[in-house]
């Protein structure tokens, strides 16, 4: 319980001038498509450890609806073999800032297709990941180019990563 003050400090910008739950955020509108590429984390579990880890690449879009939901998928890139992949729903805060994107996700594993198919092909399985919810921040800094701080699975780290915005 000591890691959630820091990963609050990490995650949220210092002041908040104003938090909206109702409207879309400027830097993730409707129809926004974003395409993360997580590439680094910093480990909770044994001390701090900062380094590099296998891939993680989500795509995430907002619908053109009234609410800031998110719908999106995931894939950890395999090494060696495929770790997991899954669909995210997540819902964006608007804060008075324009180029930053708050939000909270819950990925949802696709571990029992994963392990049917690692079974048919001889390779071990690999643990379901339940109750993933995450939270991140992502900052715009031109039409395309956003650096994004995520947090990782059960809150046992952050991962760090770019984004593209596609649309």
């Amino acid at each position: 319980m000591k890691m959630i003050p820091l990963v609050m400090a990490l995650i949220f910008p210092a002041s908040l001038p104003a938090l909206d739950v109702w409207t879309h955020p400027e830097a993730a509108e409707k129809n926004s498509l974003f395409l993360d590429v997580h590439f680094s984390s910093l480990a909770f579990e044994s001390g701090f450890a900062i380094g590099i880890d296998t891939l993680e690449f989500h795509l995430d879009y907002m619908p053109p609806i009234p609410l800031p939901f998110s719908l999106g998928v995931y894939l950890k890139a395999p090494n060696p073999n495929l770790k997991n992949f899954g669909a995210r729903l997540g819902y964006h805060f608007d804060v008075a800032d324009r180029k930053t994107d708050i939000y909270f996700f819950y990925a949802f594993d696709f571990g029992f297709l994963r392990n049917s198919l690692l079974a048919e092909h001889g390779d071990e399985e690999q643990p379901l990941r339940l109750y993933d919810f995450r939270a991140g921040v992502r900052r715009v800094f031109n039409r395309y180019f956003c650096m994004v701080l995520e947090t990782d699975y059960k809150i046992s780290g952050v991962l760090f990563g770019v984004a593209i915005k596609i649309l």
